[in-house]
């Protein structure tokens, strides 16, 4: 998960980290973005998701990226994947 260490907030200055988030996310305003360009959107809001479930503040931090904090148990999962 390189998405995820490269947003470890403990390496990196407040700055560097957004930076890396906004330009992860950026690709998700590209009306005709490649596959790659997706897949790096999809990493990114992966990480981020995986931040914001570490704790509570950090849950804070993540919805302003427009990431949804909430922990998936196995019946919301099922619920989003269409009652499977």
């Amino acid at each position: 998960m390189r998405y995820l260490a490269a947003l470890d907030g403990q390496h990196l200055e407040n700055e560097s980290m957004r930076a890396i988030i906004y330009v992860g996310l950026e690709f998700a305003r590209i009306g005709n973005a490649s596959e790659d360009m997706l897949k790096i959107v999809s990493a990114t809001k992966q990480a981020l998701g995986m931040i914001a479930r570490e704790s509570k503040i950090n849950a804070a931090r993540m919805k302003k990226y427009g990431v949804n904090p909430e922990i998936q148990t196995p019946e919301k999962h099922e619920e989003a994947d269409g009652g499977e």
